[in-house]
């Protein structure tokens, strides 16, 4: 599937496995936030309470360091002046059915590569009564915020070499391959599904591919997508 502009995700807040399943759920309307260097520093995310019981919500912000390589990591925030990233309020109560906004502010702009975060919404919820048998089942979600530098360009370097994609990212922005096919020269078979990659600056991405034909990507970048084939 392609990126889209809502995602609906439902969270399991509370769900006790007794004779009936008491649960509460969460929707939330950007997967993704791309901050450009031409638009606007503030972005709102939206977090709708679809259930019949109040939401209470921890929000943390994580920056990522050296993303998609083995050294990834990611580091809580607490001081949004250090990183340039304000996230607010850090912590929300939505009413059934109710919903509220989250917001971001990019504090500074990137400089050479893109800045990468990640923003992890926590249902919190209270310990089981004394009285009750069962499990808590609680889910977190997380939004990915990219903060792009002011000329961003990949510089992808793509080569299709008989069942092999090979991909590097020459640039100072990242890259999401999507929606990939590779389809045989049998009109009457089924085209092969292909494994999606965000590939960030200064990444190299190799992928196996079913046959030796030509490779179709939807290729993003912010938020611009093209279909680009490769022979």
């Amino acid at each position: 599937m392609r990126m889209k502009k809502v995602v609906t995700l439902v969270l399991s807040l509370s769900c006790l496995i007794l004779s009936s399943l008491s649960c509460a759920s969460m929707n939330i309307d950007k997967a993704i936030v791309v901050f450009k260097s031409d638009a606007s520093p503030r972005e709102d995310i939206e977090i709708s309470n679809v259930g019949d019981e109040t939401l209470y919500i921890q929000v943390e912000v994580f920056e990522v360091t050296d993303p998609g390589t083995e050294n990834e990591q990611r580091i809580k925030v607490t001081n949004p002046d250090d990183i340039g990233l304000l996230v607010t309020p850090n912590k929300i109560i939505i009413p059934p059915h109710g919903h509220k906004l989250v917001r971001l502010v990019n504090l500074k702009p990137a400089v050479v590569n893109d800045r990468i975060y990640r923003i992890k919404f926590t249902p919190i919820v209270g310990p089981l009564k004394a009285s009750s048998t069962g499990v808590k089942i609680i889910v977190a979600y997380g939004v990915l915020v990219i903060v792009q530098p002011g000329e961003p360009d990949p510089q992808l370097e793509v080569i299709r070499t008989d069942t092999q994609l090979w991909v590097k990212n020459n640039g100072n922005t990242n890259a999401l391959f999507q929606d990939g096919t590779q389809c045989p020269e049998d009109e009457n078979e089924a085209c092969q599904t292909l494994k999606s990659k965000r590939v960030y600056a200064g990444n190299e991405w190799v992928t196996e591919l079913p046959s030796n034909q030509a490779v179709n990507y939807y290729v993003t970048i912010g938020d611009r997508t093209k279909k680009k084939t490769y022979p």
